[in-house]
C-alpha cells in the first residue's frame, strides 16, 4: 500500500496545463504514491491523454465520478478509493516542485501532532512565467488566527493524515464555493493542527 495518495479532480482542463501538472507528479523524488485522477465524464476533452497515461503508469488511477458532479464529489470519490496514510490535493492546472511530496512526508513522519501540512506557493501565468508568490504563516497558532480574515493555507499544496478524516468528514458536496476552507475549518474545530512549510513548493495559476 503506497504511503501517499494524490487526488486530482479535473474537467476539460487546458491540455498543456494538465500535462505540466501530471509530469510534475510523475517526476517527484518521492515515488511511494498513487495518483488518482477523477473526471465526471468520458466526454472530457483530455480523455485520450488521461487514458493513455493511466495505461502506461502503474501509479496513475483514472476514475470516473458517476455520482454528484463537481470538484468536491470527485475529490471525495478519489479519497474513498485510496488507502494511503497521507492524502494530497492538487488542482489540475497547478504543478509541484520535484521535492514537494518528499519534504512534506518527512515532516509529517517526524511530527505526529500535525494533521495538515501546506507550503508557500509561486504564482505563474498561462505560459509558466513567474509573476509573484504567496507566503503563508508557519505555525498552527498563527494559522488559526488568520482563518478569521483570510485563507492562511494553500489548498493545492495540502498533504494530510487519512486517520483524521474519521473525525472531520470529507469535502461538503453541497458547497459550490469555498469547500476547501470549510473542510480545514472543521479540522481546526476538532483540534487538528495545521502547519505550513516555509518553502515555495507549488506553482499556482
Amino acid at each position: 500500500m503506497p504511503l501517499v495518495s494524490i487526488i486530482m479532480a479535473t474537467k476539460d482542463e487546458n491540455s498543456l496545463h494538465l500535462q505540466k501538472c501530471v509530469n510534475s507528479i510523475l517526476s517527484q523524488t518521492f515515488q511511494d504514491y498513487d495518483y488518482f485522477v477523477i473526471i465526471d465524464t468520458k466526454n472530457d476533452k483530455n480523455i485520450q491523454y488521461l487514458t493513455s497515461i493511466s495505461n502506461n503508469n502503474k501509479n496513475i488511477k483514472l476514475l470516473f465520478n458517476t455520482g454528484k458532479p463537481g470538484v468536491s464529489s470527485s475529490r471525495n470519490y478519489g479519497i474513498l478509493n485510496s488507502k494511503s496514510k497521507y492524502i494530497g490535493i492538487v488542482d489540475s492546472d497547478d504543478y509541484y516542485h520535484d521535492h514537494k511530496i518528499e519534504k512534506q512526508v518527512n515532516y509529517l513522519e517526524k511530527n505526529e501532532d500535525i494533521s495538515v501540512i501546506g507550503t508557500n506557493i509561486i504564482l505563474v501565468d498561462d505560459d509558466n512565467n513567474i509573476i509573484g508568490e504567496r507566503l503563508y504563516p508557519k505555525t498552527d497558532r498563527i494559522i488559526r488566527k488568520q482563518f478569521l480574515y483570510k485563507m492562511p493555507i494553500a489548498n493545492t499544496s495540502i498533504l494530510f493524515r487519512r486517520k483524521d478524516l474519521s473525525d472531520t468528514g470529507l469535502f461538503d458536496e453541497n458547497l459550490k464555493k469555498a469547500e476547501d476552507l470549510e473542510l480545514w475549518l472543521r479540522f481546526l474545530s476538532r483540534n487538528k493542527k495545521l502547519y505550513n512549510l516555509q518553502e515555495k513548493l507549488v506553482y499556482y495559476r
